[in-house]
């Protein structure tokens, strides 16, 4: 089973050791950067910044665990680091935030739920509370619905992800999540366009092409059009590719000739 995300009840409220440690240090420290020659009132007021920022560790650790998802995928793993950065700080709202929407990955809808309102409690008036509302509202929804619901529900969120990851430029990602996508609903076209999108990024025209032709097959009429521009861009860019290829080959082997009529086609 997975383990339910943070709420209140699991989590001390007690400050981390770290941060204590990393208070005290400054205090420790003054007289010796006072008999040193240090300017006291400078390192008085650089301790009262570090203590007014309660937040900094558990923001560093959010940003950790989040640098690390956005390679690994890993959402459980992301997900107890997070809880980590909860422990450390429990007044923090970030990591609920976050924490939803990898709850949500994990299918674990309650816990998505727990955590959006919990960030909320923190943090009521902010946009991210505005979007953790819409995300409670169509968890509960899809609780209450068919399976079909939920079905449409898991294919949109990887949708979603896929659409994001290649925003983001990290079209690998957006391939894995395309495929998640087609693995929940086979019959639609749009995670066969993404991945055709991702795939075009990093050159693998030939299966760039395959995807979208599938798309395509799945798509209506209106959509169709769209698809088949993809797909011609597609196969400039490989004409594109093979030529540019070519023409450094010619280049490198001082074939001066070849190499400019290749760079002309392409």
């Amino acid at each position: 089973m997975i383990p339910q995300a943070h709420s209140s009840s699991n989590v001390s409220s007690a400050p981390s050791v770290v941060s204590r440690l990393r208070r005290l240090w400054f205090l420790l420290l003054l007289p010796v950067f006072a008999a040193a020659g240090f300017d006291a009132v400078f390192w008085t007021q650089h301790y009262q910044r570090v203590k007014s920022n309660d937040h900094a560790l558990a923001e560093a650790t959010v940003r950790i665990v989040l640098g690390r998802f956005a390679q690994d995928r890993d959402a459980q793993k992301a997900r107890e680091g997070l809880l980590e950065a909860l422990k450390e700080d429990p007044s923090y709202p970030s990591p609920r935030f976050y924490l939803g929407f990898l709850s949500e990955e994990l299918e674990d809808w309650e816990g998505a739920i727990t955590s959006f309102r919990a960030f909320c409690d923190l943090e009521p008036s902010s946009d991210r509370c505005a979007t953790a509302r819409l995300e409670i509202k169509r968890l509960a929804e899809v609780q209450t619905d068919s399976p079909q619901a939920l079905k449409d529900f898991r294919y949109s969120q990887k949708i979603r992800l896929a659409k994001s990851a290649l925003g983001a430029g990290s079209p690998k990602s957006a391939v894995m999540f395309a495929s998640q996508a087609s693995a929940i609903d086979d019959t639609r076209w749009e995670a066969y366009a993404i991945g055709a999108a991702a795939l075009t990024k990093q050159k693998q025209f030939d299966d760039a092409a395959k995807f979208l032709g599938m798309a395509m097959d799945r798509a209506p009429a209106d959509t169709k059009p769209k698809l088949q521009a993809a797909l011609d861009q597609c196969n400039k860019e490989k004409q594109y590719a093979a030529f540019a290829l070519a023409g450094a080959q010619a280049l490198q082997a001082k074939q001066y000739q070849v190499a400019a009529a290749q760079f002309d086609q392409a």
